[in-house]
This record gives structure tokens, sequence and C-alpha cells, in this order.
């Protein structure tokens, strides 16, 4: 019985020395930290990199370039604020460029019924006028 729980306790204390290695030290607190950060670093940039990459499909041409010229400016390639504020500035304009696009659409409409309006009233005035020459 003493046998069996010596062989336990030391199969347990084998394992329990299996963590000590991986417990975290000064030695190898700086590389664990480096390694976080470029992980984090690159999960960002992955994620920018992809909603830049929606985001330029939508824009017209001479958007694209205005992006373009905005991330090239950038030098650090760690930074992650300048890339976001490129897109979240193409972004603002593109929304301001949909509503004027909108707002001038709606003006076409409303001219286009007005003028349809207009036809109506004079196709019945020529009809009134044909019938008060029949008369």
């Amino acid at each position: 019985m003493n046998s069996v729980k010596s062989t336990v306790l030391h199969k347990m204390e084998q394992e329990l020395n299996k963590f000590d290695k991986l417990r975290v030290n000064p030695d190898n607190f700086e590389k664990i930290k480096n390694l976080h950060e470029n992980l984090y670093y690159g999960a960002v940039k992955a994620l920018l990199g992809q909603l830049g990459k929606l985001h330029f499909k939508q824009l017209p041409e001479y958007e694209r370039l205005k992006l373009a010229k905005c991330l090239d400016k950038i030098e650090n390639r760690y930074d992650l604020v300048s890339p976001a504020k490129c897109l979240i500035q193409s972004r603002d304009r593109l929304i301001l460029l949909q509503k004027e696009e909108n707002k001038l659409k709606d003006q076409i409409y409303f001219n286009f019924d007005d003028e349809k309006e207009i036809l109506k009233n004079n196709e019945g005035n020529k009809k009134i006028k044909k019938l008060k020459l029949i008369f």
C-alpha cells in the first residue's frame, strides 16, 4: 500500500515539475511579452486589412487614390492608429458622397414627377380644346 502511494506521489511530482518549466520568470517574460504583442498587432492589422479591402471595393476611383495616398504615408509598420484613421476618413467621405447622390436622385425623381403632372395637365387641356373646337 505504501509503495503504491509513493509511486503515485512520485508520478504527481514528475507531472508538476513539467509545469515549473511553463512558469513565467524574468528570463522568459520579455519573450512572451513580445510574442503576445506581435500576435496582437498581427491580428488587429489583419482585421484592418480586411475592412480596408471591403471598403476599397465600394469606393470610386478618385477616392481609392486618396485612400492609397493616405496609407502610403504611414512609415511605421506597427502603427495601428494611422491606417484606422485613413479608413475612417475615407468611409466618412463615402457616406457624405452617398448622401449627396441620394439627394440628387430624390430631386431628379421629384422633378420628373412634376414634369409628368404638367404633361398630364397639358394633355387634358388639349383634349378640352379639341372638344371646344368640335362643338
